[in-house]
């Protein structure tokens, strides 16, 4: 993975448009992938439940999955496939370098989980809003988790393989 320079020698950051897509990806797949899992393998179980204990269910669940695919896609490879699509890559804020582990589990609980006791429906949308809001308003274009983190979102050259 090779960062983009732009003309005046800086790194490209990526846009707010271009992370809010790569959220939005990562977001809509984690919850296909937990409905899923929830409606095959806990069918029998979920069957006797109520609507708030199913939704309890279903957002632990995509919750779950949510952590493990960004913690570990982040923390090993630096980008997520919602990134891997925008080109975009998540590097440390003071120097460019990879992410570690801890930055990784960090920048995710950091993110859109403060909001997960509800259902998806009532967290996802605001918190998209306002954390990218935050992109939008500095110039080093770091939402809420980026800033905990000490991470920043940077567009990649993809012309070369890995």
């Amino acid at each position: 993975m090779r960062l983009e320079v732009d003309d005046s020698g800086s790194v490209a950051l990526a846009t707010v448009g271009q992370r809010i897509r790569a959220t939005l990806l990562d977001l809509s797949l984690c919850a296909l992938t937990s409905s899923i899992l929830v409606k095959t393998l806990l069918a029998g179980s979920i069957s006797g439940m109520t609507t708030v204990k199913r939704q309890v269910v279903s957002g632990l669940v995509f919750t779950l999955l949510l952590g493990v695919d960004e913690v570990l896609m982040i923390g090993l490879r630096g980008r997520t496939l919602g990134n891997e699509v925008t080109k975009t890559a998540v590097v440390h804020a003071d120097d460019l370098s990879a992410v570690s582990m801890v930055q990784a589990v960090l920048r995710f609980f950091a993110g859109p989980m403060v909001f997960c006791l509800g259902s998806i429906v009532l967290w996802l949308i605001p918190y998209v809003i306002v954390d990218h809001a935050f992109a939008a308003r500095g110039g080093t274009m770091q939402t809420l988790h980026d800033r905990a983190a000490r991470t920043v979102v940077v567009v990649v050259d993809t012309s070369e393989t890995d």
